[in-house]
């Protein structure tokens, strides 16, 4: 399933409509100066080929729009300028996914595919319909830089609720390290690292945008995507940052655990060495020899306090050994 949603504005003229088919966009793009085509969803191929047609569109292009799997970049045809971005957006399980937006930018109109309706639109949709807004009385190229300034601010979002899961980690670890973390910090990882991998092609995309002389893009708009640029400049420096944090984090938990096995391989130690001496004791007294035969074999055998006694002297070298160690700062909790 797709949908159509073809918005035509002028700095006092707007028109929103949801046709059902390719076909139906054509007058209105023919009667108006600016229209915006928004497709979400894949496009049925005998539409494919109605929208080739109506628009004179080259095949490259409406290929690469048509591709989910393009990287960002730009590409100038002869009547039409291809721009793809992609942007993160949240899916299951807080895990992000990066749908991809293809621009098709003509001399009229502005279309627009996307895998699903992104919401970061909305506010520019909102802005149209305004009849003050700046951006009814310019181009469509300025309706082209709204969009991918949109998508570029929702990788600071998502960076910045990857940073409030990261801070969170950090509690959490600190307090007790458990499996959930490990496996929420290395989801977090692979996140920024796919993040990374897909903010990177921008910048290529945008410094040419903003440098070379493209076609329906005109000089103040190149204006506009060089702050873009320096922009996704940040999106990428954020994106370094965080992963350097997720690093540390990933150290930290194995310190964690680290620290935490050490405290119970002490107190198992500790436990050790008290018992291995009165095992020594218990294993003397166990061994039982004949009194009768020798005075000197087990006197304490014959001794009515002899039991007693031996477990007196357990208890002293238990407890003498709990005061050496608790002199010594072994018993303490770090």
């Amino acid at each position: 399933m797709y949908s159509i949603r073809c918005i035509s504005y002028a700095p006092d003229d707007y028109l929103e409509t949801a046709p059902s088919s390719i076909g139906e966009c054509v007058d209105q793009v023919e009667s108006h100066q600016c229209t915006w085509i928004d497709i979400a969803g894949e496009i049925p191929p005998e539409e494919q080929a109605k929208l080739q047609e109506l628009f004179n569109l080259h095949p490259l292009a409406l290929e690469d729009a048509l591709a989910f799997d393009q990287r960002a970049k730009v590409e100038e045809f002869d009547s039409s300028l291809l721009m793809v971005v992609r942007l993160p957006e949240s899916g299951e399980n807080q895990v992000r996914h990066f749908d991809q937006l293809a621009m098709i930018l003509t001399e009229r109109a502005l279309i627009t595919v996307q895998q699903t309706e992104a919401d970061c639109f909305d506010q520019i949709r909102k802005r149209l319909c305004a009849p003050g807004d700046r951006l009814r009385r310019k181009r469509l190229d300025a309706l082209a830089h709204a969009l991918v300034d949109a998508a570029i601010h929702s990788y600071f979002v998502a960076i910045e609720a990857i940073g409030d899961e990261l801070e969170d980690l950090e509690d959490s670890i600190l307090d007790q390290a458990n499996r959930a973390d490990r496996q929420n910090l290395f989801r977090l990882k692979r996140e920024l690292l796919g993040m990374r991998r897909r903010a990177w092609p921008h910048r290529e995309m945008l410094s040419s945008l903003s440098r070379e002389e493209l076609i329906f893009i005109d000089e103040a708009t190149r204006t506009y995507f060089r702050d873009l640029n320096e922009s996704m400049l940040h999106v990428i420096d954020l994106i370094e940052t965080y992963r350097e944090i997720a690093g540390g984090l990933a150290d930290l938990y194995l310190s964690s655990v680290s620290q935490r096995m050490n405290e119970v391989m002490k107190v198992l130690t500790v436990t050790s060495t008290i018992f291995i001496p009165l095992s020594f004791v218990a294993g003397v007294y166990g061994m039982n020899f004949d009194t009768s035969v020798s005075r000197v074999n087990m006197p304490e055998l014959k001794w009515p306090l002899g039991y007693p006694f031996a477990l007196s002297i357990m208890a002293m070298i238990a407890f003498g050994l709990l005061f050496v160690f608790w002199r010594k700062g072994w018993l303490h909790n770090d």
